[in-house]
């Protein structure tokens, strides 16, 4: 009888376990700021359509890195440094699963029109 209470038990558990894990289908980015200077970043991830699905906002210390989880429903990035009122001039395109990696530095190309 113990037996059967334990094996049902640790079935429970087993289901409970299987049933609480979710897949995470988001793309990750990181971005490093590899500029002589700091910046705050508007990190604006984009659907399809290019409308913002969500902004993140950050500042960025020289030679600083972090890591992003992007929203579901992104599949580009577009940064805006508020700093120099410019955009970088070039999208980055998230791929599901997979970790995208985003330098910005001295040479980045930057303007006043969004990409």
């Amino acid at each position: 009888m113990k037996k059967r209470i334990f094996a049902w038990g640790v079935l429970f558990l087993l289901i409970f376990a299987c049933a609480s894990c979710s897949k995470d289908d988001g793309a990750s980015y990181t971005i490093t700021n590899n500029c002589s200077f700091r910046f705050t970043g508007f990190i604006h991830e984009c659907n399809d359509a290019g409308e913002s699905v969500n902004i993140v906002t950050r500042t960025f210390s020289s030679g600083e890195k972090m890591y992003f989880t992007a929203n579901p429903d992104a599949v580009k990035i577009k940064i805006y440094l508020d700093d120099f009122e410019d955009w970088v001039q070039q999208v980055f395109y998230l791929k599901n699963n997979k970790t995208l990696d985003i330098v910005v530095e001295n040479s980045t190309i930057v303007g006043p029109y969004e990409p």
